[in-house]
């Protein structure tokens, strides 16, 4: 949640730096190249996150599927079902979204 929140501090920096008219336009292209930088870095950590983050679970099941425990096609139907999608759906609400835990934003 870190990385996503700096992600969204620089564009929100950027697009900062776009709207300042007193900044000549040279310092804004530098700032704006730097804070693109910055930004595609921090996607392709999320986009390294996320595939870690999928990759150890997959890997377990691959895992147990070779000790003859669970097959990895019922598993993969199985989370890929409405029942599935819907119940994990529901339990995100529940537990993720927290009534009063936002931060007010500014405009």
């Amino acid at each position: 949640i870190g990385l996503s929140r700096r992600i969204i501090a620089e564009t929100t920096a950027s697009a900062a730096v776009m709207r300042d008219a007193s900044l000549p336009d040279q310092v804004k292209e530098k700032q704006l190249q730097r804070g693109s930088i910055a930004v595609f870095k921090g996607f392709f950590q999320l986009l390294l996150v996320v595939g870690i983050a999928l990759l150890i679970p997959a890997l377990g099941v691959l895992g147990l599927q070779w000790l003859g425990l669970v097959d990895a096609q019922l598993v993969a139907d199985s989370m890929l079902s409405w029942h599935f999608l819907l119940l994990a759906a529901a339990l995100s609400c529940v537990f993720f979204i927290r009534p009063g835990s936002r931060k007010p934003r500014n405009v």
